[in-house]
Protein backbone atom coordinates (compact mmCIF):
# COMPACT_ATOMS: atom_id res chain seq x y z
CA UNK A 1 0.00 0.00 0.00
CA UNK A 2 1.21 3.56 -1.23
CA UNK A 3 0.68 6.47 0.74
CA UNK A 4 -2.02 7.61 -1.39
CA UNK A 5 -3.60 4.76 -0.79
CA UNK A 6 -3.07 5.17 2.87
CA UNK A 7 -4.32 8.55 2.94
CA UNK A 8 -7.67 7.72 0.97
CA UNK A 9 -8.49 5.01 3.36
CA UNK A 10 -8.21 7.19 6.41
CA UNK A 11 -10.12 9.86 4.88
CA UNK A 12 -12.85 7.64 3.77
CA UNK A 13 -12.76 6.27 7.16
CA UNK A 14 -13.59 10.06 8.69
CA UNK A 15 -16.12 10.83 6.38
CA UNK A 16 -17.81 7.61 6.90
CA UNK A 17 -17.68 8.25 10.61
CA UNK A 18 -19.86 11.33 9.91
CA UNK A 19 -23.00 9.53 9.14
CA UNK A 20 -24.93 7.71 6.68
CA UNK A 21 -27.53 10.06 5.17
CA UNK A 22 -26.97 13.48 5.07
CA UNK A 23 -29.26 14.77 8.30
CA UNK A 24 -27.03 12.55 10.57
CA UNK A 25 -23.62 14.52 8.66
CA UNK A 26 -25.20 18.03 9.55
CA UNK A 27 -26.24 16.89 13.12
CA UNK A 28 -22.74 15.65 13.57
CA UNK A 29 -20.95 18.70 12.24
CA UNK A 30 -23.30 21.73 14.15
CA UNK A 31 -22.74 18.96 17.66
CA UNK A 32 -18.46 19.82 17.05
CA UNK A 33 -19.05 23.23 15.61
CA UNK A 34 -17.69 22.78 12.69
CA UNK A 35 -18.68 25.59 10.59
CA UNK A 36 -17.22 27.06 7.05
CA UNK A 37 -17.84 29.27 4.34
CA UNK A 38 -18.94 28.57 0.54
CA UNK A 39 -15.89 26.89 -1.51
CA UNK A 40 -14.06 24.12 -2.44
CA UNK A 41 -11.31 24.47 0.43
CA UNK A 42 -13.34 26.08 2.94
CA UNK A 43 -16.56 24.15 3.06
CA UNK A 44 -17.51 22.78 6.50
CA UNK A 45 -16.58 18.93 5.39
CA UNK A 46 -13.04 20.49 3.91
CA UNK A 47 -12.74 22.04 7.66
CA UNK A 48 -13.34 18.74 9.21
CA UNK A 49 -10.77 16.90 7.26
CA UNK A 50 -8.42 19.52 7.98
CA UNK A 51 -9.13 19.33 11.36
CA UNK A 52 -8.73 15.86 12.32
CA UNK A 53 -5.96 14.57 9.59
CA UNK A 54 -2.92 16.42 8.66
CA UNK A 55 -4.12 17.58 4.92
CA UNK A 56 -2.79 21.16 4.18
CA UNK A 57 -4.99 20.91 1.05
CA UNK A 58 -8.15 19.56 0.11
CA UNK A 59 -10.60 20.49 -2.27
CA UNK A 60 -14.33 18.80 -1.77
CA UNK A 61 -17.12 18.92 -4.62
CA UNK A 62 -20.08 17.62 -5.13
CA UNK A 63 -18.26 15.18 -7.15
CA UNK A 64 -15.86 14.29 -4.45
CA UNK A 65 -12.52 15.31 -2.88
CA UNK A 66 -9.45 16.15 -4.11
CA UNK A 67 -6.79 14.96 -1.25
CA UNK A 68 -3.77 17.17 -3.31
CA UNK A 69 -5.07 19.18 -5.86
CA UNK A 70 -3.48 18.42 -9.11
CA UNK A 71 -2.47 14.99 -8.38
CA UNK A 72 -5.09 12.67 -10.33
CA UNK A 73 -3.88 9.99 -8.06
CA UNK A 74 -5.62 11.76 -4.78
CA UNK A 75 -9.03 11.87 -5.67
CA UNK A 76 -12.06 10.23 -3.74
CA UNK A 77 -14.86 9.77 -6.33
CA UNK A 78 -18.51 9.50 -4.42
CA UNK A 79 -19.56 7.30 -7.25
CA UNK A 80 -17.20 5.13 -6.50
CA UNK A 81 -17.84 5.22 -2.53
CA UNK A 82 -22.15 4.53 -2.40
CA UNK A 83 -21.37 4.61 1.78
CA UNK A 84 -20.45 8.11 1.57
CA UNK A 85 -24.13 9.42 -0.27
CA UNK A 86 -24.83 11.01 2.61
CA UNK A 87 -21.42 13.31 2.69
CA UNK A 88 -22.04 13.67 -0.88
CA UNK A 89 -25.63 14.67 -0.36
CA UNK A 90 -24.99 17.27 2.56
CA UNK A 91 -22.55 18.79 -0.23
CA UNK A 92 -24.70 19.47 -2.86
CA UNK A 93 -27.47 20.71 -0.55
CA UNK A 94 -25.07 22.81 1.49
CA UNK A 95 -24.26 24.78 -1.98
CA UNK A 96 -27.81 25.22 -2.80
CA UNK A 97 -27.59 27.52 0.66
CA UNK A 98 -29.03 24.62 3.11
CA UNK A 99 -27.60 23.61 6.36
CA UNK A 100 -27.21 27.47 7.57
CA UNK A 101 -25.85 26.07 10.85
CA UNK A 102 -22.79 25.11 9.41
CA UNK A 103 -22.09 28.09 7.76
CA UNK A 104 -19.32 30.20 9.62
CA UNK A 105 -20.52 34.03 9.85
Amino acid sequence: MNKNEAQQIIVISLLSALGKTEQQVADYLVARRIKGRQGCTTCPIAVYLQGCYFLTAVDVGQWGLDLEPGMASSLILFDEHPELSGVRDFIVNYDHGHHKKCRAS
